[in-house]
């Protein structure tokens, strides 16, 4: 299944799990919103109307697991929460805990949410090192 080709059910569905997160740390910032609006122009099929991010409700894990079977769609949207937890500058506990919830309701590994935590406990340096470490020698 292409990731980028979700049905309007689906699309909803991930949009609302990905607004759980940026809700989680209390907020909901205007950079976050613009990242889901975004998404939701740009995976909208043309002719249709994207849905608007502020009425979006949130969404729990298993509520999205049992939603969510394609394990290619499950890596993209813990990928997509990872880059909502980033884009306002800021990374909470809050929205650290959410994601991994999601990644262990949708049995997805993604080891950068390793690096998240990293950012978050401000390991810089153990942060450069792995991103070194796992990038490819030009």
């Amino acid at each position: 299944m292409d990731s980028l080709h979700l049905d309007p059910n689906r699309l909803r569905i991930c949009l609302r799990a990905v607004k759980t997160v940026a809700l989680s740390d209390g907020t909901f910032d205007d950079r976050e919103r613009r990242l889901l609006d975004a998404a939701a122009r740009a995976l909208t099929p043309p002719g249709d109307t994207p849905p608007d991010a502020r009425s979006l409700e949130a969404m729990n894990p298993q509520e999205t697991a049992a939603a969510l079977t394609d394990p290619e769609t499950r890596i993209r949207l813990i990928q997509a929460m990872l880059i909502t937890a980033l884009i306002d500058g800021e990374v909470s506990d809050a929205e650290y805990v959410t994601i991994k919830a999601f990644a262990d309701a949708l049995g997805v590994d993604e080891p950068r949410l390793c690096n998240l935590k990293q950012i978050l406990g401000e390991h810089t340096m153990l942060l450069k090192f792995d991103l070194m470490r796992k990038s490819p020698m030009i």
